[in-house]
C-alpha cells in the first residue's frame, strides 16, 4: 500500500498523523465500544479538536454517560 501511495502521490489526511484510524463523521459512535484499550475517538477529539469536543459534550455528553462511553 505504501508503494502505491508513494508512486501515485496519494494525499493522506492529516487526521491519520494525529492518531486516527478512520475519518468519517467525527461524532459517530458506531463501534466505539469495540475500540482497544487506551485513547478512544472521543478522547482523541478532546486532544486534537477541543472546540468540536466541547460542542459534542454540550449536546451529547448525557447520552455518552447513559451508554457508559468514556469521553473524558
Amino acid at each position: 500500500m505504501l508503494n502505491y501511495i508513494n508512486e501515485y502521490n496519494v494525499k493522506i489526511p492529516k487526521l491519520y498523523e494525529m492518531g486516527y484510524t478512520r475519518n468519517g463523521c467525527m461524532y459517530c459512535g458506531f463501534g466505539v465500544q469495540l475500540e482497544s484499550e487506551g485513547e478512544n475517538r472521543y478522547q482523541k477529539l478532546k486532544r486534537t479538536h477541543p472546540v468540536q469536543y466541547n460542542y459534542f459534550i454540550k449536546n451529547f455528553g448525557d447520552l455518552m454517560i447513559e451508554f457508559e462511553i468514556n469521553v473524558a
